[in-house]
């Protein structure tokens, strides 16, 4: 982790390669725009979401930083969980991609597995949340509206694929984490998502804008 401490705040929030580089992930997987017809509009935002996902993921962490609730070295439970999401993110154009090309017998299935990433992501961003502990409240506000929208529309992209999440570590685990972002499902357009976020950030942490 010491190539954390290497990076400003700045450049972590706002750069998703150096946040791959920063978890040791390597680089991100690149996203493509081949997909099934039905799935054509939903693939195509989660194809816009993954590395804007990744990049509020990383505003919040360089907010927390900056008002050291978190501090470089990122504890390991975090950086865990920071990882799991990362990799969550390069696992959907896998997911997808292979459901492209498999033969119809097999796409329920696939499908069920692309809504089981989506699910798992969101239920790692609940347990990043559920291990953070912010004493001031106004910055406790901020950090849980931020990832709210992250949360509600990672909810609201499961719901669009219409197929049930197979329960993995991080889901089951979700039921019992000591507390959770409670953020109605909303399917967003991609500036929409800015403006929601950026919207939370304010004039405080503007530099941190999508």
């Amino acid at each position: 982790m010491e190539a954390l401490a290497l990076h400003t705040r700045r450049s972590f929030a706002t750069s998703i390669a150096k946040f791959a580089g920063i978890l040791g992930l390597g680089s991100m997987v690149t996203f493509t725009t081949a997909c099934p017809a039905w799935l054509q509009t939903v693939y195509t935002d989660i194809k816009a979401y993954g590395p804007t996902i990744l990049s509020a993921v990383a505003g919040v962490v360089s907010i927390l930083m900056g008002a050291g609730i978190l501090s470089a070295p990122i504890s390991a439970m975090i950086s865990a969980i920071l990882a799991l999401i990362s990799n969550g993110v390069g696992d959907l154009q896998v997911a997808i991609n292979t459901y492209q090309s498999a033969p119809a017998s097999q796409k329920a299935t696939l499908a069920g597995k692309i809504a089981t990433i989506l699910a798992d992501i969101e239920a790692n961003v609940q347990g990043f949340w559920s291990n953070l502990t912010i004493p001031d409240p106004a910055l406790a506000t901020t950090i849980e509206n931020l990832l709210g929208v992250v949360i509600s529309t990672l909810q609201g992209y499961i719901n669009a694929l219409g197929v049930a999440p197979v329960p993995t570590p991080a889901i089951m685990a979700r039921s019992s984490l000591r507390k959770l972002i409670n953020a109605p499902a909303k399917r967003r357009s991609l500036a929409a998502f800015k403006s929601e976020f950026n919207g939370y950030l304010g004039t405080t942490y503007s530099q941190h804008k999508l």
